[in-house]
């Protein structure tokens, strides 16, 4: 049986996904942002919250498909993105359960730590986008 992981992402910007990817998508990230590599290592069935413009995690998604490709100019402009590459990964999800918590709390209950994560006060800092838990 596979090992599970489990990602935190920052969408505090409140990027339409399901606008610019489709039906189901929750979350993208190009190669030149913070946290690519760790979410280059999801997979199907992993688990990832979204951190949404409130700083709630609402819901747990169950990861049903991830997208990783060139990003086409159009999308670069729907992006509005200075891109140094142009590599993208999305990510495709199911709501499976209900969270609603702060992320800071969320980050100190499940002892979330990341470079981009201030390990005293458990909040962002600049240039947080995934952490893999």
């Amino acid at each position: 049986m596979k090992e599970m992981n489990q990602f935190l992402v920052n969408n505090i910007d409140m990027r339409n996904h399901k606008a610019l990817f489709g039906k189901g998508a929750i979350f993208d990230l190009t190669s030149n942002q913070h946290g690519y590599d760790e979410l280059s290592t999801a997979m199907e069935g992993d688990i990832i919250y979204v951190i949404n413009d409130k700083r709630n995690v609402v819901v747990a998604q169950e990861i049903t498909s991830i997208s990783e490709e060139s990003v086409t100019d159009e999308v670069i402009n729907k992006l509005d993105l200075n891109l140094k590459s142009k590599e993208l990964i999305v990510i495709y999800g199911k709501p499976i359960e209900r969270i609603d918590s702060e992320y800071s709390k969320f980050i100190k209950k499940n002892n979330i730590t990341n470079s981009k994560i201030n390990s005293s006060t458990r909040t962002m800092m600049q240039g947080f986008n995934v952490a893999k838990f």
